[in-house]
């Protein structure tokens, strides 16, 4: 189980204007996310897989979907109609 007080922030290598979250780990491994100051809401993106699937062969498949997905949510499909 992780703690229930909240571990001290570590900060960003992003400027603070820029970064969305800063991390914490607390002494149990446990992870946590901040928003940033004046961030309202923060998106966090979980996945998995197992060989077994068929769908991702190998860790550099994982990395390639991963990194495909996050392109893709730094770029939206933006549609207009008139």
């Amino acid at each position: 189980a992780c703690a229930t007080s909240r571990p001290r922030r570590k900060r960003s290598s992003q400027p603070l204007s820029d970064a969305p979250a800063a991390t914490a780990t607390d002494a149990l491994g446990c992870e946590y996310l901040f928003p940033s100051a004046g961030r309202t809401s923060l998106g966090y993106w979980a996945g998995a897989t197992w060989s077994g699937a068929g769908a991702v062969k190998d860790a550099k498949a994982w990395h390639a979907l991963v990194r495909d997905f996050a392109a893709a949510l730094r770029n939206p499909i933006k549609v207009s109609i008139r």
